[in-house]
């Protein structure tokens, strides 16, 4: 390796020390060497930040007040290591354990490419099945193929990656996503208003629409993770989960898949009358109606989408 960039490792926690402390301990174990991790607790409401800081006492743990959403999360953990000599921030989400290599096949994709995002490898537990390789894959002419998003998904690792270690993609998986500082300074980061999901996808698109910066899958770049498991603990969050993914996945297909508001809605199966009849729906009944079925949930979703609502609107911490 031509030089040790210095790495920091930013994980969001959630009501969830075990895991948080799981991945740590994974990121402990890496082969490279200059890195440094800080935990943001993201609006806890248990005592998960006191015992992952009494796991590790000299870990740096940002407390947040409130949920801030993954951007706004991560963005914490970004602006503490603005200036001090960091050149990568990597995301890392909690519910993840890396492989040893990880981080170094990551860096010496960046020092082979230059400036890009770089995302890694997500297997399931079984350490073999492709959870996610990679998002919108792109033709020849590198034109984004927008009917064949992570085409890997639940075939075995073995059986696909076997010499390209590092290729072009539309976009990279949040849950391992290596961002040089320098791509921040110019160009800022994640968009925040998402709160939940879609957010990396969106940004990844943006700064190759606008700036020309690419995305990289490095298949060498490997983490265990299944996803989502702190919205998977109720029903209640499983439709707060739903609710978020159909608006905000509505919002990209609008904004870079250039399909009109009405193209996106008919595509859930729902007509226009169907979803604006849900604006009385809230007055009558109030937004927690709408968790009461997932067709309900993508429902108040695609109303939000469709009026250009964004944030937080559903606090998860409530659902618990």
């Amino acid at each position: 390796m031509k030089n040790v960039p210095n790495v920091l490792i930013s994980v969001l926690n959630w009501n969830n020390a075990s895991d948080t402390i799981r991945c740590i301990h994974s990121l402990k174990k890496l082969t490279y060497s200059n890195y440094s991790i800080v935990v943001v607790d993201n609006g806890s409401k248990d005592n998960s930040a006191e015992k992952i800081q009494k796991e590790f006492p000299d870990l740096h743990l940002i407390k947040s007040a409130q949920n801030l959403g993954y951007a706004g999360g991560n963005k914490l953990a970004c602006d503490y290591g603005n200036n001090k000599g960091y050149e990568l921030f990597w995301i890392v989400n909690n519910d993840s354990v890396v492989q040893h290599d990880c981080l170094e096949n990551l860096v010496s994709a960046y020092q082979q490419k230059g400036e890009g995002l770089f995302g890694g490898i997500s297997l399931k537990e079984d350490n073999e099945t492709i959870s996610f390789s990679g998002g919108f894959e792109l033709d020849t002419n590198g034109k984004v193929m927008f009917g064949n998003y992570s085409i890997h998904s639940g075939k075995p690792k073995s059986a696909v990656f076997q010499s390209e270690t590092v290729r072009e993609v539309a976009d990279v998986n949040g849950a391992c996503m290596m961002i040089p500082y320098s791509i921040i300074k110019k160009y800022g980061f994640i968009d925040n208003s998402f709160f939940l999901y879609g957010e990396e996808l969106d940004y990844c698109f943006r700064l190759r629409k606008q700036s020309g910066i690419k995305s990289f899958l490095v298949s060498t770049a490997i983490v265990k993770h299944e996803g989502s498991t702190s919205l998977n603990k109720n029903e209640n969050l499983k439709k707060v989960k739903t609710y978020y993914l159909t608006r905000n996945y509505s919002y990209f297909r609008y904004t870079h898949e250039l399909k009109t508001k009405t193209e996106v809605i008919h595509s859930y199966n729902y007509s226009l009358v169907q979803i604006l009849a849900v604006y009385i729906l809230k007055k009558i009944k109030g937004k927690d109606y709408f968790l009461a079925t997932e067709s309900n949930a993508e429902r108040l979703g695609l109303y939000d989408f469709f009026i250009g609502k964004t944030g937080k609107v559903f606090e998860p911490n409530h659902y618990i």
